[in-house]
C-alpha cells in the first residue's frame, strides 16, 4: 500500500485549496525517521503538495536537527564537518524535518509519518533506510507539550497504524531501530534547529529528485524560511551560506 493511500484511508478531514491561513491556525511540528532528505521529500510531495495543495511559495518543510537541549557555539548545530564544529550527532540530536500543519490536517501529517515505516520482520517496523544506524536516525515526533498534550497525542494514536510503542523523549535518546518505537518530544523544550542551506531539498542517498525540487531551496530562502546557519563546509556539500544557488559538490553521496 502506498504512503499516500495509507494517509487517505486514515484521514477523513484534509485541508484543500489555498494554504494561506493565519499563523494561529497552524501547528509547527517536526518528525524524524532516518535520513532527513527522504523525509523532507515525503512531506513536500505527499503531504504539502498532494494533500494540502500547497504551491512552491507555501512549502514549509525544512530539514534540521532536534532531540537534545545541547548546542554548540552560538547555539549552532551543524552537519558532520572536518572541524567537528557543533556536530549535531555528538550533541545528541537526530535528523528531523519541520513542517507547518493546518489544525484540520494534523492527523494527516502524523499518518504520513507513520506510513513511512517498513516491516523488517513480522510486527517489527523500521525506517526505510535501515542501513543508517545510530541515534542520529532515531524515530521521533516533536510538538508543543509532547506527551502532556492530550489532543495531539490522541491524533498520534489514531494515526499509529502499526501500533508502534510511543515513548516520552528525554533528550539524547538512543536509537529506535528494531524497537518499533517512536519518541514523543516536547518541541518547546527540545527545539528544532534548521540544517545548512545546501542540505535542504537534497537528493536522497538512492533516489535522485528533479531540478524543480532542488529549486525549492531558493524559493524557501526568498520566503524567509531558510537562513544562514553559521556552520562551516561539511562532508556533503560546501555551500552553507544560502546566497544564490548552492554549489552542490557532493563528496560522499552515501554519507548523511
Amino acid at each position: 500500500m502506498s504512503t499516500l493511500h495509507t494517509v487517505l484511508v486514515l484521514v477523513s478531514l484534509v485541508r484543500t485549496g489555498s494554504t494561506s491561513v493565519p499563523a494561529e491556525d497552524r501547528l509547527r511540528l517536526y518528525v524524524g525517521n532516518g535520513c532527513f532528505w527522504a523525509r523532507q521529500h515525503l512531506f513536500v510531495e505527499d503531504y504539502e503538495r498532494k494533500l494540502l495543495n500547497r504551491s512552491d511559495d507555501d512549502i514549509t518543510a525544512v530539514t534540521g536537527y532536534a532531540g537534545s537541549t545541547k548546542t554548540g557555539a552560538g547555539n549552532t548545530l551543524c552537519y558532520h564537518n572536518p572541524e567537528n564544529f557543533s556536530d549535531y550527532g555528538l550533541l545528541g540530536h537526530a535528523e528531523a524535518v519541520q513542517v507547518d500543519v493546518p489544525q484540520d490536517a494534523i492527523q494527516a501529517a502524523f499518518a504520513t509519518f507513520f506510513g513511512s515505516f517498513v516491516e523488517l520482520s513480522p510486527g517489527k517496523w523500521v525506517r526505510e533506510d535501515y542501513f543508517d544506524q545510530g541515534a542520529e536516525y532515531r524515530s521521533l515526533i516533536g510538538f508543543p507539550g509532547g506527551f502532556a498534550n492530550e489532543r495531539l497525542m490522541a491524533a498520534v494514536r489514531r494515526a499509529n497504524l502499526h501500533n508502534m510503542t510511543l515513548l516520552p523523549g528525554h533528550g539524547s535518546d538512543p536509537d529506535t531501530f528494531e524497537a518499533s518505537s517512536v519518541y514523543i518530544m516536547d518541541s518547546t523544550h527540545f527545539r528544532f534547529v534548521q540544517a545548512e542551506f545546501c542540505l535542504q531539498f537534497h537528493d536522497d542517498q538512492v533516489v535522485k529528485y528533479p531540478r524543480a525540487y532542488h529549486d525549492l531551496r531558493e524559493v524557501s530562502q526568498k520566503q524567509g524560511r531558510l537562513v544562514h546557519t553559521g556552520c562551516p563546509a561539511n562532508f556533503v556539500c560546501n555551500n552553507t551560506l544560502g546566497h544564490g544557488h548552492a554549489v552542490m559538490e557532493d563528496v560522499a553521496d552515501l554519507i548523511i
